[in-house]
């Protein structure tokens, strides 16, 4: 006890304490320097202040006697020249671009901001955990991921184009981009890499870029254990760690 008593003693000495806390601090702010990425400004202020935007000025929604719909064998669109595209049969609204890019009241610029699964969720809607130990997801398990089963809103308000209710898709909406048959049988939409999918893809989403990972979106489902569900450049989704930095597409409902 006294040999304990005589250290405290001595490290309780300023010439000794001090170096130690400066010694202390220098390490503790290399390492999180070096070791620990730091957050992007725009998710820091979203987890803070639970809000976000993509910036600029919103741009009116035209009526829709304005645009002529896409017609597709895989669905109606309307691109509506304000960040946004309409899913008119699964009266769906996307932005266009993965958020953090910023509209500049004509396109998207910048790039976008990759968070992990946790955080994803946190900010911008959580689904009921689908827990299927496999590969990808198949259409029982897109059923059970449907926008009605259990989805919990994210704390994060993100205003764009007029609305407010923007959310993390679910693994059945995000699966929907893949503009894919998964019989097989619609010529050029047989898998989603198929050219009329990819090229009805590009038209529809011009900034998700394969070649940089931007297709690479997390969907508000988790598999368990620390897997959760995206795609990455391919349909249907799949499993991967929730660490990973992936982007996110925003979408909301509509009746």
């Amino acid at each position: 006890m006294e040999s304990i008593a005589s250290t405290f003693e001595v490290l309780l000495d300023p010439v000794i304490l001090l170096p130690l806390l400066i010694g202390a601090l220098i390490s503790w702010l290399l390492a999180r320097h070096y070791l620990v990425p730091p957050l992007d400004i725009k998710l820091r202020q979203a987890l803070r202040y639970g809000k976000a935007s993509f910036g600029g000025a919103s741009v009116p929604l035209k009526p829709d006697s304005d645009i002529a719909p896409l017609e597709t064998p895989v669905g109606r669109f309307r691109v509506n020249g304000n960040g946004t595209v309409t899913d008119l049969a699964r009266k769906l609204m996307w932005i266009q671009a993965p958020w953090g890019m910023e509209w500049n009241g004509e396109w998207f610029v910048g790039e976008p901001v990759k968070v992990n699964w946790r955080d994803a969720t946190e900010l911008f809607g959580r689904g009921v955990p689908l827990g299927f130990p496999v590969g990808s997801l198949s259409r029982k398990h897109l059923e059970a991921s449907k926008y009605g089963n259990g989805y919990t809103r994210g704390k994060c308000s993100v205003d764009f184009a007029g609305f407010q209710d923007w959310r993390l898709p679910t693994a059945d909406e995000i699966n929907a981009l893949g503009f894919f048959d998964p019989d097989g049988r619609l010529e050029g939409y047989e898998y989603s890499g198929a050219p009329k999918a990819s090229a009805l893809r590009e038209k529809l989403f011009p900034t998700l870029r394969a070649s940089d990972k931007a297709h690479w979106l997390w969907c508000a489902h988790e598999q368990g254990a620390g897997i959760a569900w995206a795609v990455d450049g391919s349909w249907p989704p799949g499993d991967f760690q929730a660490s990973s930095q992936f982007n996110v597409l925003l979408v909301r409902s509509f009746r």
